[in-house]
């Protein structure tokens, strides 16, 4: 556990200034991230990370530290957090803060696998377009933000990026992704290492990933700052993109890299 205090805050104004590496969750391309993308990329350099068929969570982070050089700060969505945690685990020393968001610190749970082997039967064997849009969908976005803000051609425009997200990279992309989240750690253990400047984002409608997880989360690693984003559940980037813009340049420019 030792290697995991190597890394701390103070250390932040000695480094060269880091890459934001941006972490897709399931089914998710450059299009989850795009917005933030290119608010930040004036003043960091970015990278979006592609898994490619990485079938477990350990490769996906070693496919997103071989991204970049030195320094990085991943920035995790779902899936993508578990692998910014990992992050932490393969290169202690090459970070310098990390954001999670909408993402989930457990390994599988055994509902939860159940439920993963029927969405890739279903994929598999029968419609994989009709299982987006009966398992998937329904879960992403926030009821409140649905009717209270969003119009008609704004939640299809939702709908149809999740969509086209998922039927662009694949049934068998999907099937390597379901391996790895059923076989990954469990990083609650981990967090009471981080003592690197932690930014912890939840939806506050968030079904999959709850509040009060993140709650959890943020209290465990001694220099977290939480943040919830109104109007928005599991994919606040695409939902509430201004304003997930806004809380991560905000922690970032509170970093003074």
């Amino acid at each position: 556990m030792q290697k995991y205090l190597l890394f701390s805050a103070p250390d932040l104004a000695t480094v060269q200034r880091p890459t934001l590496l941006f972490l897709p969750g399931t089914l998710c391309d450059e299009r989850v991230w795009n917005v933030q993308r290119h608010a930040l990329s004036a003043n960091w350099a970015c990278t979006i990370v592609d898994y490619g068929m990485a079938d477990s969570i350990s490769a996906m982070a070693t496919i997103a530290l071989a991204k970049a050089a030195g320094p990085v700060i991943p920035v995790g969505l779902s899936m993508g957090g578990m692998v910014a945690l990992e992050i932490i685990r393969q290169a202690p020393a090459r970070v310098v803060a990390l954001a999670l968001f909408d993402t989930d610190c457990g390994a599988d749970t055994a509902q939860r696998r159940r439920n993963r082997d029927t969405q890739i039967i279903m994929a598999i064997h029968g419609d994989f377009r009709a299982m987006i849009e009966t398992e998937l969908l329904p879960n992403y976005f926030s009821a409140q933000a649905v009717h209270a803000v969003h119009d008609a051609k704004t939640r299809q425009l939702l709908d149809e990026t999740v969509t086209a997200m998922a039927i662009d990279l694949g049934v068998a992309r999907f099937a390597a992704q379901i391996t790895a989240l059923a076989t990954r750690k469990n990083s609650w253990p981990l967090l009471k290492t981080i003592s690197v400047p932690a930014l912890v984002v939840c939806g506050a409608e968030d079904r999959i990933c709850k509040p009060e997880a993140h709650r959890k989360m943020a209290s465990m690693m001694p220099s977290a700052t939480l943040q919830y984003i109104n109007d928005a559940g599991h994919l606040p980037p695409l939902e509430q993109p201004a304003h997930t813009t806004h809380v991560l340049q905000s922690w970032l420019a509170s970093l003074k890299l």
